[in-house]
């Protein structure tokens, strides 16, 4: 499902899509809108997953592995 909406920009931001469209990154201003969005997405779920894993490894921490890994194996 697609919702139009309608919303305000500065104008250094629309720059910023316009220069991403005729940079051929995004084929108009609704796609760099949508590819920006995106990235956000991406880096928030890297963030989250980044927090977990180094919770995990605090976790989970046993000192013995140092000693397998240490070993080459």
């Amino acid at each position: 499902m697609t919702v139009k909406i309608s919303i305000s920009l500065p104008d250094a931001d629309v720059e910023t899509l316009d220069a991403l469209v005729t940079g051929g990154l995004a084929t108009g201003r609704s796609d760099a809108v949508q590819l920006a969005i995106a990235r956000v997405r991406e880096s928030v779920v890297e963030a989250r997953l980044a927090q977990q894993f180094a919770a995990a490894l605090e976790e989970d921490y046993d000192p013995a592995w140092d000693v397998t890994v240490g070993d080459g194996l």
